[in-house]
Parts: C-alpha cells; sequence; structure tokens
C-alpha cells in the first residue's frame, strides 16, 4: 500500500517514457498531489502530456531545457508563483539521454553532452529549487524523512554500478559512466540536506521498455513507475543518499 502522496511535485523530462507515466500515475491516484508540474523541452509537441494536463486540473506543463541555465532560473520563478508558498515536496529529475558509445567509437562531444545533460543538470535544478524544497520540509507537519515531507529523487540506472559491470551491457562509455556520476550527487545531496530535512536518493527503473530503452526489455512504463513510486513513498532517513532498484533493494555501487 502506498503511503499518502506529498502535496507538490515537479517532474523533469514529463512528455514521453517514464516521466509522462510518472506525471500519469501520480495524478490519477485516490487522493493525489494537489500540484504536479511537469516540465519538457518542448510542450506544443506533448501530445500525451497535454491530454492528461486537459483532464487533470492538477498538473501545470512548463517548458524546461535543463541543460540551459537561464531557462531554469525562469521556469524556478514560475514555479514560485504556481506554489503559492506551498514549497516543493518532491523534485523528480527524470530528464536524461542515452547514447551509445564504444570504445572505439565514443567522441568527446557525446560524452560532453552526456555529462552535462544527466549529472550536470539534475544538480543545477536541484540547486534552483533548494529554497521551495526547504520551504516545504520546514512546513511540513510529518516527523523524519519522506517524499510528503521534502525529496529529491534522481532517476539512474543499474548499469552505473561499477561494482556490477562486468558483462551486463558493455560499453555505452557516455550513458554509464554519467549515471555512475549522478550516484556521487545523489550521496553529497543526501548528506548535505538531511539537516533542512531533504531527503535525496538514486533510483533504477530497471530494464523498461522506452525510446532510451531496449525494445525487448522486460518492463513496461507503467509497471516500473508504480513500483518506483511505491519504493519512494516509503523512503525515509536511512534510505537518504543511497542507490536503490525499482524493487527497493540495494544496489552495490
Amino acid at each position: 500500500m502506498m503511503n499518502s502522496p506529498p502535496n507538490t511535485v515537479l517532474v523533469t523530462g514529463s512528455n514521453r517514457g517514464l516521466g509522462l507515466e510518472f506525471v500519469r500515475q501520480l495524478a490519477s491516484l485516490p487522493v493525489s498531489p494537489s500540484c504536479i508540474i511537469a516540465t519538457c523541452r518542448k510542450p506544443d509537441n506533448a501530445v500525451a502530456l497535454k491530454k492528461i494536463a486537459s483532464k487533470y486540473p492538477s498538473v501545470h506543463i512548463l517548458k524546461l531545457d535543463v541543460t540551459d541555465r537561464e531557462n531554469i532560473r525562469s521556469v524556478t520563478e514560475k514555479v514560485g508563483h504556481i506554489l503559492e508558498g506551498q514549497g516543493l515536496n518532491l523534485l523528480l529529475n527524470n530528464a536524461g539521454v542515452g547514447p551509445g558509445g564504444d570504445l572505439y567509437d565514443v567522441t568527446e562531444d557525446i560524452m560532453m553532452h552526456t555529462f552535462k545533460t544527466n549529472v550536470v543538470a539534475p544538480l543545477l535544478v536541484t540547486q534552483a529549487f533548494l529554497p521551495l524544497l526547504k520551504s516545504a520540509a520546514k512546513t511540513a507537519d510529518c516527523i523524519g524523512l519522506s517524499w510528503r515531507k521534502s525529496a529529491v529523487v534522481n532517476i539512474s540506472s543499474r548499469l552505473a554500478s561499477i561494482e556490477t559491470n562486468e558483462d551486463y551491457l558493455l560499453g555505452r562509455y557516455p550513458y554509464k559512466t554519467s549515471k555512475a556520476a549522478l550516484n556521487m550527487v545523489s550521496k553529497n545531496l543526501g548528506v548535505d540536506l538531511r539537516e533542512d530535512g531533504i531527503l535525496a536518493v538514486s533510483l533504477s527503473p530497471g530494464s523498461v521498455r522506452t525510446d532510451m530503452g531496449v525494445p525487448t526489455a522486460p518492463l513496461l512504463p507503467h509497471q516500473s513507475v508504480e513500483m518506483m513510486l511505491q519504493v519512494i513513498s516509503g523512503l525515509n532517513e536511512d534510505d537518504s543518499g543511497s542507490f536503490l532498484n525499482f524493487t527497493g533493494e540495494l544496489i552495490p555501487w
């Protein structure tokens, strides 16, 4: 059984795949967040997302390119106006890229673009929304760390596990190394934000059939997100800074 959801949520990369499914499932909960801010780079093309927003008044769509610092700043201001002093309970850093690139064809441009999108962007987005996350933590009526109080969830990948990187999808230098770096961001956030009452984790969605995933992957987006939301809803101070699977199990660093 899922614990009561947070009051306010922001999801990046919500025009398709896991991000879209997070918005859909959160909005359709029996007791759903009062405000779900769904961001993506090209809202005009986000047909499925706009359909969800037309059905649920709690969903607000904003244009956000997570690699554009000026865009991040302007969106932070817009979110503040939408929330009207409520603070932001849950930030889901889901936007990312998943290029290939093995030892023989990887390029500097691919590496740098992937790191900017998968590592630098989640960090700077979190940094920008810190005042709203801290505000939510201060005004929450719950004890201990939780998604209802204030939390940052970075969508990582099991492929980021250095310890288990033996024969599972070898290569993919840009994606795997960027997600390993994202895990360090999550660990740092877990340490730095604990005293502010903010929880932070890296969460792997598993192998999912999305545009970025594998066509023959065992999980469909709705299955992965359903399980991830169960995990997120049960997180507490003991989990902050950890690297978890969609089942809630710890993944080796």
